[in-house]
């Protein structure tokens, strides 16, 4: 940041004021993994004027891609405070800014910052209580998720189909659809079952604890053999990664569960 401030200041160049919105950018991560989300929204705001400010000058796909990344992470520190409305607004914007990329460009990298656009406000209006708005985004996202799945069939693509298929599963859950949700957790279970033999990480096996955590209490009464094998991946995640708070949460629910 210090060597991006002083190259900016000396050249004003495109380039070096793009280098600098990226640096607020990365330390805006950090800070948020931190948890300390107002020093994040600090940096955040920095991208985002900058990006803004580029975007207006050269109009190129490259700063108007930047300018709704900017929006996107100013979205995710006002969601993750609480602040839905203000985050919502955010979120819009990045999302008109994709809609039209998408359009222009047709590219997989596009399309799939629309797909995350249209999971995001997904999110917040299920938050917000309003599952119709919340189903109609995630099922953009679905139909974009499909699509890249075909066309690429990379790990990264079906991972984001698999998401698409829990969050569409949470909501008719949560509209009492019990079957309808069903449907789409079986759905999520099969990919990441299959990610987590192609891959390995740590990750897929997190996605699949979940998945059987999703099929296994969906209805009553629970599965308590899915429970199970949610509660021995946990056991070995908390094994591999000592000291992740949430592995050890869930690892504690699901042994509380199958045990009842």
């Amino acid at each position: 940041l210090e060597l991006s401030e002083a190259l900016a200041r000396e050249t004003e160049t495109v380039q070096s004021r793009r280098n600098l919105s990226i640096s607020y950018n990365k330390l805006g991560s950090i800070y948020e993994k931190k948890g300390q989300l107002d020093t994040a929204l600090g940096y955040y705001e920095k991208y985002c004027e900058l990006s803004e400010a580029l975007a207006r000058e050269t109009e190129t796909v490259q700063s108007r891609r930047d300018l709704s990344v900017s929006y996107e992470k100013l979205g995710s520190i006002y969601e993750k405070k609480g602040q839905l409305d203000t985050a919502l607004g955010y979120y819009e914007k990045g999302l008109e800014l994709d809609e039209a990329l998408a359009r222009e460009t047709e590219t997989v990298q596009s399309r799939r910052d629309l797909s995350v656009s249209y999971n995001n406000l997904g999110n917040i209006y299920k938050n917000k209580g309003q599952l119709d708005t919340a189903l109609g985004y995630y099922e953009k996202c679905l139909e974009l998720s499909e699509a890249l799945v075909r066309e690429t069939e990379t790990v990264m693509s079906r991972r984001n189909l698999s998401i698409s298929y829990n969050k569409l599963g949470g909501i008719y859950e949560k509209k009492g659809q019990h079957d309808t949700a069903l449907k789409y957790y079986e759905k999520y279970c099969e990919l990441s079952e299959a990610l987590a033999r192609e891959t390995k990480t740590v990750q897929a096996y997190e996605d699949l604890a979940l998945s059987y955590f999703k099929l296994a209490t969906v209805k009553e009464p629970y599965n308590t053999d899915l429970l199970k094998q949610a509660y021995d991946i946990y056991c070995r995640l908390c094994d591999a990664c000592p000291g992740v708070q949430r592995y050890e949460n869930n690892r504690d629910a699901m042994k509380r569960l199958f045990s009842e």
